[in-house]
């Protein structure tokens, strides 16, 4: 139960930390998440070119629903986008595997190679959590 309320960074192995963990990023990185006016977030962590293509609601529980969603992007400037530069897209596990089996079947060379679905350390820690919740909600209820 101790281990539920540490980070990934907290619980990987020494040699990860070394080799991958910078202490000063990853105390920039939370503040990432502080989103109060007196924040001093780092420009990079800005969304200054992010552009909101649509808004549309999608229950995204298949993968008919996430191919739905990107034909819908598609049809925006992304396509003209994704010829000359790569899209990573992090996501949780049932998006990821939908993300991936419709750039697998796709007939488009452009979405297998520009699309690229992602399953980062974060996504496997909240995960990781949800299902141990899910397992022992009885004792989680009792709490």
């Amino acid at each position: 139960m101790p281990i539920l309320g540490q980070t990934f960074v907290q619980t990987a192995p020494q040699w990860v930390k070394k080799g991958f963990f910078d202490p000063e990023e990853e105390s920039k990185r939370l503040v990432v998440h502080d989103y109060h006016e007196t924040a001093n977030k780092p420009e990079v962590r800005e969304m200054k070119n992010v552009r909101l293509l649509d808004i549309f609601q999608q229950k995204l529980k298949s993968k008919s629903d996430f191919q739905i969603t990107l034909n819908k992007a598609l049809l925006t400037t992304l396509a003209r986008y994704l010829k000359e530069f790569v899209v990573l897209q992090p996501r949780d596990w049932p998006a990821q595997f939908y993300a991936r089996q419709i750039a697998y079947s796709s007939n488009s060379e452009t979405i297998k190679q520009a699309l690229v679905p992602l399953f980062g350390p974060l996504h496997g820690q909240l995960n990781g959590r949800e299902i141990i919740v899910q397992k022992y909600i009885c004792f989680f209820r009792s709490l």
